[in-house]
């Protein structure tokens, strides 16, 4: 081994430090660069040593990998489609507290036995700093930093017991004031659905008793007795535990639902002594005669289903006779092993597609596509360290290792892993069938015939029930109803007329599916796409009811309610009830936002923008159409959006200027303002927090799309509906030009966008380029800006990106993708007569982007007047009407949540 680690490095050194190359001297700007080119020996010689090594201690390494991000590794992976973990890597400096997917990486890093190194020590001392808060309606936050305290306890080379155990007490004391996520009325059950977050909670709760069992913590043992007895009344006979009474055939409700269960009944009776009462131990134990058939039934209902990553690590931790029928549970979890080192992703992450870590409550603190990645990861390396519980004094599975095996062994995997990764394509490099002549078209010209394309796929894969025959990337509730909607959508502003068969059969398949209510499961996402795709179906309903017409306030009413009245009597109940819903999923209070589902309680519970979006898209759906909807939403939504703006550290003050763009945009009901003062620029980030908590975080691209469009939504709903509260639109305006700004300064730079699909693909539902596209398109076209900063053409990069990204079979990959990038080269926004609006058919000469001009330096009275700051909401507000504004006003005082900075009289 130490003549194999000598010959590695060297490769790995010459793989780090080839030279990349330049462009020509005349361009004078830097070429992609060229990745370093394996040659096979190179390649044998990491397999052969990785063999000797093992296929379970490869698959946890290569884990280890993927969630600390080795210092080598960017220079090692450069020139190729590399996607790091989003954790940031284990050895950056930072004394910043430790977040729940950081804590569950200590954790695994502890519970591996792989030697320390200085960051360890550091991480610990971190976590033990960290305060620990509710996220969501999960004991996720509490569950993880206790086991992670337990393992640090165990482990003799950590020194800090007392400060642990404390610790661990605290987060036991905390976690059972939340009795609300495992009670029998707990908002995670609706009706006959019970979330799997319901069953996940169980399984943490009985998780920490286990620990606290160890650490002689004290809890109430009661209220653990409770939730046991609510867990055995939650049994469907063979069905075992699902959400909904018969799962739907979908692995969330099903597979994951009872994994999470057993895992939390096995805890439990396998618990030292009498701790769970008698009355407990017997309800359960009658249920369990029904497990081997569970676990039966599930095998044959799901057999390409794989259990890796969470299912193998909540499998780890089943009762040893707790397996399908006629198997024993040492060969059944021997057979699931063997599965999930066979699906080892190079990366070393696990690629799961269903929500397991969503219902664990672990996709936090990042975009929960790389949240769920890191989790599912993070999991599966404790399925090889013993699972989530283990008796004290078990062999860790690295033991033994030095730290240059386990270092060497790294290197093998990393250059595997890059060897098996594609090439970035070169800017100049042109695809095969670059011969096609959409190329001598001009830009706009070629945005049309890739339309057309796009529609002609959706088109071929219909199938007789209206659906299509790709699957869409979320799972919960009827599968691929979202994507439906999505792809009627498109369809119609492909230039499909309503009564057209694809977008009939699309529209009936959505009616048959919601005739008899919503069904359980369905997201904020979901919802928000299907109210979404019946504001497009309605479209020829919103024309005949002249809502493009509309010449003043007044006016709006009407036509919504003649909208309204168009629709069947059961399109009235089913808008409705999807109204409704997402009414319900709205957290209001300060934090405001959109969550997954229905929280607790208003104003509690966990929010983000990404749901929000979705939330307020069909919520604003809804409304165009004439449903009733609850206008406090919409100003709520837009103070909460003003209070949470948050100015970047590096972001300049700007002097707030109106754009005009009355060439390209038709007249509108009431004209934009030309406030005076000057905006801090800065924008959104994923999360939702109320005014003055850390975790508003810096701006982004897509979430400052998401602000500028639900602000937009916000202000045109209250300003036709004529209950606009004074100095709130001022406040909508400014927040909007001060995110738009710092757009224009951050975008993709010229050939990013088009270089963006050749390195990681384009993205999909809910993440990478595409969920960026999508976010940043609405943003900019509800609130009327075709240029950000009036210079930089957005819409002209992210079209040339989509055409050149197109497949030869007309799609973007799945339905919803290819129905996404459609809506986006049209330029689709939800009606709204308050704001400016694109003219039909407009063809306006693409403008080649422009790099913005060096940042000046602020001015020490610039920086003493922020936009934002932590603002509290004012609470003597006047419901009024917001007067039309005198061509020279008078400016308003700035009050303390105003995102403005005085500019005196124009």
């Amino acid at each position: 081994m130490r003549h194999a680690f000598r010959f590695l490095s060297l490769l790995l050194l010459a793989a780090c430090f080839t030279p990349l190359a330049v462009n020509d001297a005349q361009e004078a700007k830097k070429e992609d660069p060229k990745p370093h080119e394996f040659k096979k020996p190179e390649i044998l010689a990491a397999a052969k040593y990785l063999k000797a090594v093992g296929p379970e201690r490869v698959m946890l390494i290569n884990g280890l990998r993927y969630l600390c991000r080795p210092d080598y590794e960017p220079a090692l992976m450069e020139g190729r489609a590399y996607v790091p973990c989003g954790l940031p890597p284990q050895t950056a400096e930072t004394d910043e507290c430790v977040e729940l997917l950081e804590a569950l990486r200590l954790l695994v890093i502890i519970e591996s036995g792989m030697p320390f190194n200085e960051f360890v020590e550091r991480d610990v001392v971190r976590f033990l700093n960290t305060e620990t808060l509710r996220v969501n309606d999960s004991l996720a936050n509490y569950a993880v930093p206790l086991v992670t305290c337990l393992a640090a306890i165990r482990d003799k080379r950590i020194k800090h017991t007392k400060l642990l155990k404390e610790k661990a007490a605290e987060l036991m004391e905390n976690a059972m004031k939340a009795r609300d996520v495992t009670d029998h009325d707990s908002p995670l059950i609706k009706g006959d659905f019970i979330e799997p977050m319901w069953y996940a909670n169980q399984m943490w709760r009985a998780l920490m008793a286990r620990c606290c069992l160890e650490l002689d913590i004290g809890f109430s043992t009661t209220v653990w007795k409770t939730n046991l007895m609510d867990l055995s009344g939650a049994c469907n006979k063979d069905r075992g535990w699902m959400s909904g009474l018969h799962g739907d055939g979908n692995p969330d409700n099903d597979l994951n639902s009872n994994a999470l269960a057993l895992t939390a009944i096995s805890l439990a009776l396998q618990a030292p002594g009498e701790v769970v009462p008698d009355a407990a131990v017997r309800s359960l134990e009658k249920r369990l005669k029904y497990v081997p058939e569970v676990l039966q039934r599930i095998d044959r209902a799901f057999p390409d289903e794989i259990w890796q990553g969470g299912r193998l690590c909540l499998a780890r931790d089943f009762r040893d006779d707790f397996a399908p029928k006629r198997q024993k549970w040492a060969d059944w979890y021997k057979s699931l092993l063997a599965g999930a080192v066979e699906h080892v992703d190079p990366s070393g992450a696990v690629l799961a597609d269903h929500n397991l870590a969503h219902a664990m409550g672990l996709d936090v603190g990042m975009a929960p596509r790389h949240a769920k990645k890191a989790a599912e990861t993070g999991l599966g390396c404790l399925a090889l360290c013993g699972g989530l519980w283990h008796e004290k004094g078990m062999p860790k599975p690295l033991e033994g290792m030095s730290q240059a095996e386990i270092d060497t062994t790294m290197q093998c995997l990393s250059i595997l892993h890059a060897a098996s990764l594609p090439p970035i394509k070169a800017e100049n490099e042109e695809d095969e069938g670059d011969e096609d002549p959409l190329w001598d078209l001009p830009l706009d010209e070629q945005v049309q015939v890739v339309i057309e394309r796009g529609c002609k796929n959706l088109e071929s894969i219909q199938l007789a029930n209206g659906t299509f025959s790709a699957n869409g990337a979320w799972r919960a509730g009827s599968p691929g109803l979202y994507e439906v909607a999505m792809a009627m959508a498109a369809l119609v502003h492909g230039g499909r007329k309503q009564d057209a068969a694809p977008v009939r059969k699309a529209f009936e398949y959505c009616i048959s599916e919601l005739s008899a209510g919503v069904p359980a499961g369905l997201t904020t996402y979901e919802l928000g796409m299907i109210l979404y795709g019946f504001q497009c179906y309605y479209m020829k309903n919103l024309e005949d009811a002249g809502m493009f017409k509309i010449k003043n306030r007044s006016e709006y009413a009407q036509v919504t309610m003649k909208t309204w009245n168009s629709i069947s009597p059961e399109g009235h109940r089913i808008i409705g009830n999807l109204a409704n819903a997402l009414k319900e999923s709205y957290i209001g209070g300060e934090r405001g936002g959109w969550s997954y589902h229905a929280p607790a309680s208003k104003g509690g519970g966990a929010s983000d923008n990404s749901n929000s979006q979705f939330g307020m898209l069909g919520y604003k759906a809804a409304a165009t159409l004439g449903a009733p909807v609850d206008i406090k939403i919409f100003e709520n939504e837009a103070r909460r959006l003003v209070a949470q703006y948050g100015a970047a550290g590096d972001g300049e003050t700007v002097a707030w200027k109106r754009y005009d763009n009355k060439g390209d945009y038709e007249h509108v009901v009431i004209e934009q303002p030309d406030w005076p003062g000057n905006v801090r620029t800065g924008g959104w980030s994923y999360g939702c927090w109320p005014p003055g908590d850390s975790g508003l975080g810096s701006p982004s691209l897509q979430y400052n799309g998401t602000g500028m469009m639900e602000l937009a939504m916000a202000r045109d709903e209250l300003l036709m509906r004529n209950v606009m509260p004074n100095g709130l639109r001022r406040q909508i305006d400014t927040c909007i030009f001060g995110a738009q700004a710092w757009l224009a300064d951050n975008f993709y730079k010229k050939g990013e966008l088009s270089r963006g699909p050749r390195q990681t693909g384009m993205g999909g539902a809910g993440w990478g380029l595409l969920y960026n596209m999508w976010a940043i398109e609405r943003g900019c076209v509800t609130a009327n800006y075709p240029l950000l900063r009036g210079k930089i053409d957005w819409y002209t990069m992210m079209a040339e990106a989509l055409v050149r990204s197109q497949r030869k079979d007309g799609s973007w990959g799945t339905p919803h993708d290819t129905a996404v990038c459609i809506l986006i080269l049209r330029k689709v926004a939800t009606p709204m007569p308050g704001n400016p609006r694109p003219k039909p058919g407009l063809k306006r000469k693409p403008v080649d982007p422009v790099t913005p001009e060096p940042k000046k330096p602020k001015t020490e009275e610039e920086w003493e007047n922020p936009v934002t700051g932590n603002r509290k909401r004012k609470k003597d507000v006047t419901r009024n009407e917001e007067p039309e504004p005198d061509p020279e006003p008078e400016p308003e005082p700035v009050k303390p949540n105003d995102p403005v900075t005085p500019g005196g009289k124009r």
